[in-house]
């Protein structure tokens, strides 16, 4: 569950909420039976065990939960790391989703931008929003040493790697 997601946030609230439902049923049945041990029913604590209406709410709540949990997960898809291959243009690319870069540098914690846009510091893994065809600029650079750029061009479903050495 991603942090940004509010409906993330939702579910994990519910499944707190109802966790700490849990615990404190089991533990007011446990209490209440050790409390009122002898006496009838009526003259108990006041701990009464859920209603059967309350039990199917919650059997539904539950049902409705992981009906919404694997609803999102219809529409997914999951890409197995693979080894890079080295391609026509001889990078090394990976299957991606979408178009991305990943930089390596030595040294590292240089800044990568692409397209005149600032990705971060390296290593690096971003993906990169361009169309297939379109040219891609990646400047990598860190103060005290020369910058080093290396065009490449826009992929659909692919990572280039690229491992660049700074010089001073």
């Amino acid at each position: 569950m991603s942090e940004r997601d509010p409906s993330a946030r939702i579910r994990r609230f519910a499944l707190l909420a109802l966790a700490a439902l849990a615990v404190a049923s089991a533990g007011a049945w446990a209490l209440s039976a050790w409390w009122g041990r002898g006496r009838p029913p009526a003259e108990r604590t006041g701990f009464e065990p859920p209603s059967q209406a309350e039990l199917d709410a919650a059997a539904r709540a539950e049902r409705d939960l992981a009906r919404v949990e694997t609803r999102g997960l219809e529409r997914s898809s999951v890409l197995a790391p693979e080894e890079a291959r080295a391609d026509g243009s001889g990078e090394r690319v990976r299957r991606f989703q979408g178009f991305g870069v990943s930089v390596e540098s030595v040294p590292a914690g240089a800044r990568v931008v692409v397209n005149g846009a600032d990705l971060g510091e390296t290593p690096l893994v971003a993906g990169v929003s361009c169309a297939p065809g379109e040219r891609v600029e990646v400047r990598v650079a860190k103060p005290g040493w020369r910058e080093a750029r290396h065009p490449t061009t826009c992929r659909a479903d692919a990572l280039v790697e690229l491992h660049v050495e700074l010089v001073r």
